[in-house]
């Protein structure tokens, strides 16, 4: 599934403003993560967030907390509330091993020579707190979610990522839930007019399974490189078929062309995401075709073994 072109300039309000929307939608985002590794998960009132907006806790009582500043530009005044924040954080936290920094833009990477990117000022803005954590005997890690991570959790298939996409940006998503409502939309319209028994499969679907390149694609290529395998004692038929019982040149000739096609599909993985030499399949696929149809014709010309020498 393409990621969904997200505008957090239009996230949907929350008490209010787009600040606590995009704050609210941190942690519910942090909350599904904290859910995933088993993490105890508590979200912070409004007020007082003691630098951060929530937090979770494993087993051992190390904390991961998380900072939303609904900002879009890297500048002097992102980074004095960021330092705020974490100071307070720490301070407020001590059990605090992760701090994870939320925002709603990607930081610029331009490589001037003149001037330092916003990529490498949150570098150094990083580096700087966890080295100060460090000297006062604390282990600490900054993370960013950036927007291309906000991104690519809510084009997450699972119902409660694809809801939040709908609810906080009110755009649907094709997921694989959606498909099916579809479908059963139409199996219900169609009533006692659908069976599976009945169902016309049509060569475009073959296209959308290609597309999507779907594991039933696999599966029969996985099954036509068994027959192909089968194949491969057709030359020796060949042979048998002259009367002489001699080399024939049109079994050595279908032998090594079914041959290159057994080795051209043979570590063919079609869910993997590289690109599929079609053209190379086509080019010895039609060169076995043609040398079994000279084949066939050269055994139909044969005299029949009956006919007298």
């Amino acid at each position: 599934m393409s990621l969904p072109d997200i505008n957090f300039h239009l996230i949907r309000p929350h008490n209010g403003n787009r600040h606590a929307g995009f704050e609210e939608l941190v942690a519910q985002l942090a909350s599904l993560d904290a859910l995933s590794k088993c993490h105890s998960f508590v979200r912070k009132g409004q007020g007082g967030d003691a630098g951060v907006e929530c937090y979770s806790a494993d087993i051992s009582g190390n904390e991961r907390g998380w900072q939303a500043k609904y900002l879009f530009s890297w500048d002097e005044n992102l980074k004095t509330q960021l330092d705020d924040s974490i100071s307070a954080a720490l301070k407020k936290h001590p059990n605090l091993t992760e701090y994870i920094v939320c925002l709603p833009f990607d930081l610029p990477d331009g490589r001037k020579s003149n001037q330092q990117s916003a990529r490498n000022k949150w570098k150094a803005w990083k580096s700087y707190w966890e080295a100060k954590a460090k000297g006062g005997g604390r282990s600490l890690t900054c993370t960013l979610w950036d927007s291309n991570t906000f991104t690519s959790q809510l084009s997450n298939d699972k119902p409660t990522y694809v809801g939040k996409l709908i609810y906080w940006f009110d755009q649907a998503s094709f997921s694989q839930d959606w498909f099916k409502g579809q479908f059963e939309k139409s199996k219900a319209s169609l009533g006692s007019r659908y069976t599976p028994e009945h169902n016309v499969e049509l060569p475009i679907k073959q296209s959308f399974l290609s597309f999507v390149r779907d594991p039933v694609l696999q599966d029969r290529l996985d099954r036509w490189k068994l027959l192909l395998l089968a194949k491969q004692s057709v030359p020796g038929s060949i042979e048998r078929a002259a009367i002489d019982g001699g080399n024939v040149p049109h079994a050595a000739r279908v032998k090594m062309s079914l041959s290159d096609v057994v080795t051209k599909f043979r570590d063919v993985h079609l869910v993997s995401p590289i690109k599929l030499p079609l053209g190379d399949w086509e080019i010895a696929l039609n060169h076995c075709h043609n040398e079994c149809r000279d084949a066939a014709a050269w055994t139909y010309n044969l005299p029949s073994r009956d006919q007298d020498g």
